[in-house]
């Protein structure tokens, strides 16, 4: 959970400068964030969503 989690939040990171992750990867970014909620714990769906989120509100805004 510890991995998923730091992850997350590196992938977080790297968007404010990878413009791929909200261009043209949206769907497999939200693809392999849905596939991490599976079986995790709270720290990871807190960190996933804040990923998605921020991904998909980047695409919508670009």
């Amino acid at each position: 959970m510890a991995v998923r989690c730091a992850a997350a939040k590196c992938l977080l990171e790297l968007q404010n400068e990878a413009v791929f992750m909200w261009s043209t990867d949206v769907d497999s970014v939200a693809t392999l964030c849905f596939k991490s909620f599976e079986g995790s714990n709270y720290d990871v769906r807190i960190a996933v969503s804040k990923l998605l989120g921020t991904v998909l509100a980047r695409a919508l805004t670009s």
